[in-house]
């Protein structure tokens, strides 16, 4: 059971990892601290979006999301019976996009997050388990809006945050269940504006959304291992409103009226001592609140397909991620269906 347990892992962190709720891109795993012995990974992906739609006055936008790229890694040592670390490299939270025609012909943005957590482990007992660790965040933003007249450009901005949860764990089962939750990370962005006000130079906030994961997995079968998770994000908190932006429009840049929750489900099974595979199913509900145009969806489905070929000390998985989203027609931002990201994904998991 263990053998298949590892791979399921692999296939859980970082594979699934297509578009999430909002700004969501990488769910914030931290898995890599449940292998065993001293581990790293390298994950590398790309994205094929088709997001299109009709802008407020019925003219087709054009595919107005950008292809996607990822990338995150991450290493893991034991120290001794009871004390393990990790340090784990991922991009929380993402949004790329650019329109091509219609109303919002040039309308376009990109803000984005990179984020090194480390993570310390302390084992209770053979069942229960404690981590935490701090979380160091850059974030920077981009936007561009024509037909006001507006732009705008910020800095870097480096912001600490951290993750803490507790783990219970049966081997002989291949089962465990693990709860963490990562803060919210504050940053103050200067903000280079261009509009009808001139250039103007300014700050606001833009603090990241708090988040709660519950990952679990357990042996229900020779070879066989069920894995899934829920992912709660704070997202009906979440506000920007760059100075000369809320001066003109009386609303922030960015906002979301709800949280959202991400539902997934897999199912993994070791064909061979080599060859495993496993399919991955992920569910995020309908929320039934305004789209923003750089989001212009609201819901999603995804399902997996990945494999992992194990080398003596090295895995390699490969996967594909379909990825439905939900429509959306709202006044004033348009109406968008039949939507969908295709994402391959790699990943070198090497256990010395």
């Amino acid at each position: 059971m263990k053998k298949i347990s590892y791979s399921a892992t692999l296939l859980l962190l970082g594979i699934v990892n297509a578009k999430a709720g909002n700004l969501d891109a990488s769910r914030q795993s931290i898995l890599p601290l449940f292998e065993q012995g001293t581990y790293s990974e390298v994950i590398l992906g790309a994205g094929i979006t088709d997001v299109s739609g009709d802008d407020p006055f019925g003219v087709n936008s054009g595919d107005m999301a950008a292809d996607a790229f990822i990338y995150g890694g991450a290493f893991k040592t034991d120290f001794d019976e009871r004390w393990s670390g990790a340090l784990i490299f991922d991009t929380p939270f993402e949004a790329k996009a650019r329109y091509h025609a219609g109303f919002y012909d040039g309308v376009g943005g990109h803000p984005t997050t990179k984020a090194i957590t480390g993570l310390i482990r302390y084992k209770l007992n053979d069942n229960f388990s404690i981590y935490g660790g701090p979380r160091l965040q850059s974030h920077t933003s981009s936007a561009d809006m024509p037909f006001l007249g507006y732009s705008l450009k910020t800095n870097t901005d480096y912001g600490l945050g951290y993750s803490v949860g507790m783990a219970y764990e049966i081997p002989e089962m291949a089962a465990r269940v693990a709860l963490t939750y990562n803060s919210t990370v504050h940053h103050t962005l200067k903000a280079y504006e261009s509009g009808p006000l001139g250039d103007t130079v300014g700050q606001y906030s833009a603090d990241t959304p708090q988040s709660v994961n519950l990952d679990f997995q357990t042996g229900i079968a020779p070879k066989t291992l069920l894995f899934g998770g829920l992912r709660w994000v704070d997202w009906s908190n979440y506000s920007v409103t760059p100075p000369q932006f809320g001066s003109l429009t009386g609303r922030p840049l960015l906002s979301y009226g709800k949280d959202v929750y991400t539902y997934t489900l897999g199912l993994g099974y070791a064909f061979t001592e080599q060859w495993s595979g496993a399919i991955i199913a992920s569910y995020e509900p309908t929320e039934h609140v305004r789209a923003d145009p750089l989001v212009p969806y609201d819901g999603m489905k995804s399902l997996t397909l990945a494999g992992t070929y194990t080398q003596g000390p090295t895995k390699y998985t490969a996967a594909v991620t379909y990825v439905a989203l939900g429509d959306v027609a709202t006044a004033g931002v348009g109406s968008y269906s039949d939507n969908d990201i295709t994402l391959f994904t790699l990943k070198v998991a090497h256990n010395f």
